[in-house]
């Protein structure tokens, strides 16, 4: 089991050449369909970041079609955080339910208060969505 605290996450496995240490300095990985190559730069060799392998809407067929198309017709365009799903469209469909139903469906809390609470969630691990 790993150890949290406010400035990293230690996650340590039964085999310690798969550990991952999350903190002030961080492991990155490329992740492709081929599998996962570590400590890449970004594409200017800038600061490293994860690569995920995505699907354009206008290159996408099949149900990854049909989901992209329903996303498009609500919000204008995809978002980055729904693309990087675009691998396993049964992923990204079931997740698109999730959050409109957490922020569309009925419940107690407004749409205000839902979004408040996104934005404080997003906030808090330093995420601009």
């Amino acid at each position: 089991m790993g150890a949290v605290n406010s400035t990293s996450v230690e996650l340590t496995p039964a085999r310690p050449e798969t550990s991952l240490s999350l903190g002030p300095t961080v492991e990155v990985f490329q992740i492709t369909r081929s599998g996962i190559v570590q400590n890449e730069s970004g594409p200017n060799g800038d600061e490293a970041h994860a690569w995920i392998d995505v699907v354009q809407p206008a290159e996408a067929e099949g149900l990854l079609a049909e989901v992209y198309a329903g996303i498009v017709s609500r919000a204008g365009s995809v978002a980055n955080i729904l693309g990087c799903q675009s691998l396993h469209p049964e992923a990204l469909r079931d997740h698109n339910a999730l959050y409109r139903t957490l922020m569309f469906g009925r419940g107690a809390l407004s749409r205000l208060e839902r979004e408040s609470i996104a934005v404080a969630v997003s906030a808090a691990n330093g995420c601009h969505y």
